[in-house]
């Protein structure tokens, strides 16, 4: 902690700080890859407008709840404009600050180019991801944050456990479908009419009952 503070907001290091969760996250000891370390100050950030007054498009009209890591990220990028961010780890905090390592990648290098792992990065769709909530941090908040009622992931689907499984009316009916659809697919055309009669039927039956029941 002592020696961060002695370094300036934005600088390069040579290797992650937990190279752990740099992995998992998909960080490689390879060429193309670049760690930056970046401070920022603890608290949130509140746009300096007066009287909250914004004058602009409606997305830039927020006042608060804005946070000093994302603007920080946003100048990481501004200072290394040939990097692509790919995710960013929290390190430790004091009183004032805290610290974050980015993980970029260069899209120009020909080690990132050749990788087919990687490449899809240097598709010009995947350009200022962090600003859309693509990185593996963006993805826990906002647009895609998960929701007690649905969910569209496609690991929820197969019931993993230890893992939220409630779905919409919705995602279970056209999951029910794509299961039926690959049953009846070693089937006959005339198998196939029985088996959704038969299925219609027992679903009618199912229905009387209910309703008998309430």
């Amino acid at each position: 902690m002592l020696e961060y503070r002695q370094h300036p907001s934005i600088v390069r290091v040579t290797h992650p700080t937990r190279p752990d969760k740099a992995r998992r996250l998909g960080y490689k000891a390879k060429q193309g890859y670049v760690i930056y370390r970046v401070r920022v100050r603890r608290g949130g950030r509140k746009r300096p407008v007066p009287k909250g007054i914004v004058y602009g498009k409606p997305t830039n009209q927020g006042v608060t709840q804005l946070k000093f890591q994302r603007s920080k990220s946003t100048h990481v990028l501004l200072q290394m404009y040939n990097f692509l961010q790919w995710s960013c780890i929290s390190l430790v905090q004091d009183s004032t600050y805290k610290y974050f390592e980015v993980i970029m990648v260069d899209v120009a290098h020909n080690a990132v180019r050749n990788d087919p792992r990687i490449n899809w990065l240097c598709n010009p769709v995947h350009k200022h991801r962090e600003l859309r909530g693509l990185t593996s941090a963006g993805k826990k908040t906002g647009v895609y944050e998960e929701r007690d009622i649905c969910t569209t992931r496609i690991a929820l689907l197969a019931g993993q456990p230890g893992r939220e499984t409630t779905l919409s009316p919705f995602v279970a009916t056209v999951s029910s479908l794509m299961c039926l659809k690959l049953f009846l697919h070693g089937f006959c055309l005339e198998d196939k009419v029985v088996i959704i009669l038969s299925l219609k039927l027992w679903m009618l039956k199912c229905l009387d009952f209910t309703v008998l029941e309430t």
